[in-house]
């Protein structure tokens, strides 16, 4: 069941990361944990494993996620803000500001380096 799950789980971000890219639109521009302006460009030509969170998760499962994906920090390390980075894609816009985010990479102890909790406007 649980390899079920994940396999579902990629090839839907597959076909988003596909559908996402084959048309030509302006690129969204998000702010990561810091302030800074990310865009997902920046990560052309590199691993990325995304995740989608929202920093208030009522039943903690957000959180379960997040230390699955700390794990593979610590895995990867050698690779780790070089060509493998993570980055989770808040849900929840207008809670989840890049201040929140800061505080929430800061209790997972994720590096900035590597590690980017991003957010956009709530139109976005």
């Amino acid at each position: 069941m649980l390899k079920t799950s994940r396999l579902l789980l990629a090839l839907l971000l597959f076909i988003v990361l596909t559908i996402g890219c084959s048309h030509k639109k302006q690129e969204d521009v998000f702010l990561d944990q810091s302030g800074k302006e990310v865009k997902l460009s920046n990560f052309k030509g590199k691993i990325v494993l995304m995740s989608f969170i929202m920093t208030s998760c009522p039943n903690k499962k957000c959180d379960l996620i997040t230390l699955q994906l700390l794990r593979t920090q610590f895995l990867l390390m050698d690779r780790f803000g070089k060509d493998f980075f993570l980055v989770s894609v808040s849900i929840d816009p207008e809670k989840d500001t890049p201040e929140v985010l800061k505080e929430y990479a800061k209790k997972f102890k994720a590096d900035p380096e590597g590690w980017f909790f991003i957010t956009g406007s709530s139109e976005t």
